[in-house]
C-alpha cells in the first residue's frame, strides 16, 4: 500500500511533497504522476452549497434518471430511489 503528502502555504507554494512510502518498493511518484478523480474531496463544498442555499439534511432530492445532454449520470450501482 502506498500513499503521498503535498504540503502547500497559504502562499500556494509547495513546502514538502512525498511521492510514496518506499522508494525501493515502487519508484512511481504519486504526488506529480499520478492522474486520479477527486471523489469524496468535492463533497464539503457541495454540502456547503447546499447549506448556503437552505437545504437541511431533512431536504428530500429527487433520486431519477436525468440526461444533459449527451449525458446520462448513473447511481453506483444503478438503481434509482425515488
Amino acid at each position: 500500500s502506498q500513499g503521498v503528502l503535498v504540503s502547500i502555504d497559504n502562499s500556494g507554494a509547495v513546502r514538502a511533497m512525498v511521492g510514496g512510502y518506499d522508494y525501493s518498493t515502487s519508484q512511481f511518484d504519486r504526488a506529480s504522476e499520478a492522474r486520479r478523480q477527486p471523489g469524496s474531496a468535492f463533497k464539503p463544498f457541495v454540502y456547503m452549497a447546499a447549506l448556503e442555499a437552505g437545504r437541511t439534511p431533512d431536504s428530500v432530492r429527487n433520486d431519477a434518471p436525468i440526461r444533459i445532454g449527451k449525458w446520462t449520470p448513473t447511481n453506483y450501482g444503478g438503481k434509482y430511489f425515488g
